[in-house]
């Protein structure tokens, strides 16, 4: 246990802390939208970052940003489900159309934004958990 939260704490640290400033920063606005991608992202993350990175002995910024990637795509996935059914729902309304469409477009929004950031902060979580190691190898010696 204490492995797996020494290899994926820098990670789930970099997309909870985000998601959960951004669900902060709209709380006013879209109070449903609290929680759903940073509790997501805690349990995400550390999962999907230990199976395909922190327990590898090569630890590569490629394989970061790939693993990185992937978290974003699973962050994003619950919550563009629960929303896709809720606007399903809506659609059969006749202001319905128009909720779904802006909504799907919300949710291919966050995709496209969402994805690349993943990639930057997996290469990053990587980046930065490799210059710790050498710098302790630097020192160890």
């Amino acid at each position: 246990m204490r492995d797996l939260i020494r290899g994926t704490w820098l990670a789930t640290e970099l997309f909870v802390a985000p998601l959960a400033l951004f669900e902060w920063s709209l709380a006013s606005i879209s109070p449903g939208l609290a929680g759903s991608f940073s509790v997501g992202a805690l349990l995400i993350t550390p999962a999907v970052w230990w199976w395909l990175v922190a327990r590898r002995r090569t630890k590569g910024p490629l394989r970061g940003a790939l693993t990185g990637a992937l978290c974003a795509a699973l962050i994003l996935l619950v919550p563009t489900v629960r929303d896709a059914a809720i606007f399903a729902k809506r659609a059969s309304s006749p202001e319905g159309g128009f909720s779904a469409a802006s909504g799907f477009t919300f949710l291919v929004g966050s995709w496209v934004v969402g994805i690349p950031i993943g990639v930057c902060l997996g290469a990053l979580a990587v980046f930065v958990e490799s210059a710790k190691a050498q710098a302790l190898a630097r020192r160890a010696h």
